[in-house]
């Protein structure tokens, strides 16, 4: 049961083909040539992450990282669908779920005139050899806009991907021009848990456990006192970000089309137990 308690105030965050060739073997004379090696086709040649082209393949693209995905295929690193044009940047690579296999996380950008929308995705290693052993996350791990978030750096580190970037906070930030960053400024780690039939999801390790896509934001500047149970994933057994015996400020968000998943609701949540600086409010999952 939710016990409803006291008011937490808050400055929030506004949200802002691999072509194969098979060598052919000629037909036989039917004669007996001795000396003469057997052709045969060559085994597939096993592409690692770091050889992957991830700017010539298929991509999903979540407009803002909050629109549902529409697929985006690229070739020599560059596409355009309907006005838009699209860009792939430069991978970094480290391990996102500790299987010792190599993951990366890619920026792709949709450009329009002056106005730029950048995302970033994990790609991870399944370690299948059907061809397509490479796969993406779909949901995003960070973004960046003009107006909106300012994506630092992103970086590698043990367990996981380092974000550091920058929020505009209403209220606090509604003055600063659109060509210069929020004050929320934010340093988190971002690590892939596995569920129990093999999907990755992403999920927050630090500066707490939370979700670890993008939190869209909240609308609200305080929210009531709840206890509740949050996990970092929507999905039984992934990490949990709240306890029920623990109190949190409970936060409406902004609509996220591609955090809309049956069973299970996004929640912004506020916690007073660890200090993560300016920005106080990320989000769990409630499993409805």
């Amino acid at each position: 049961m939710i016990r409803r308690t006291t008011s937490f105030a808050l400055i929030v965050a506004a949200s802002i083909g691999l072509a194969g060739c098979a060598a052919t073997t000629p037909a036989s004379s039917g004669a007996d040539e001795e000396g003469v090696d057997d052709v045969s086709t060559p085994p597939p040649v096993e592409t690692t992450i770091e050889d992957f082209d991830f700017g010539t393949t298929d991509w999903r693209f979540s407009s803002g990282g909050s629109d549902l995905p529409i697929d985006v295929s690229l070739v020599d690193g560059a596409s355009t669908v309907d006005v838009f044009q699209y860009e792939v940047g430069d991978p970094v690579f480290g391990d996102a779920d500790s299987d010792g296999r190599t993951d990366a996380i890619v920026p792709i950008s949709r450009l329009d005139g002056n106005g730029s929308d950048t995302v970033w995705y994990l790609w991870y290693d399944s370690g299948d050899d059907d061809g397509v052993g490479i796969r993406q996350i779909e949901f995003p791990i960070a973004q960046q806009s003009r107006c909106g978030r300012f994506v630092e750096s992103v970086t590698a580190a043990d367990g996981g991907f380092v974000v550091h970037e920058f929020l505009r906070l209403t209220g606090t930030d509604d003055t600063v021009p659109c060509s210069e960053p929020g004050t929320g400024e934010l340093t988190r780690t971002v690590a892939l848990h596995r569920s129990e039939d093999g999907t990755l999801w992403p999920v927050q390790t630090s500066p707490i456990p939370a979700y670890g896509g993008i939190c869209p934001g909240s609308p609200w500047l305080d929210g009531p006192g709840e206890q509740l149970t949050l996990l970092s994933a929507p999905v039984d057994g992934a990490p949990v970000a709240t306890s029920a015996d623990q109190q949190v400020g409970v936060f409406e968000l902004y609509q996220s089309h591609i955090t809309a998943i049956d069973g299970w609701g996004l929640v912004g949540f506020v916690q007073g137990e660890v200090d993560t600086g300016a920005v106080r409010l990320f989000c769990g999952w409630q499993k409805l």
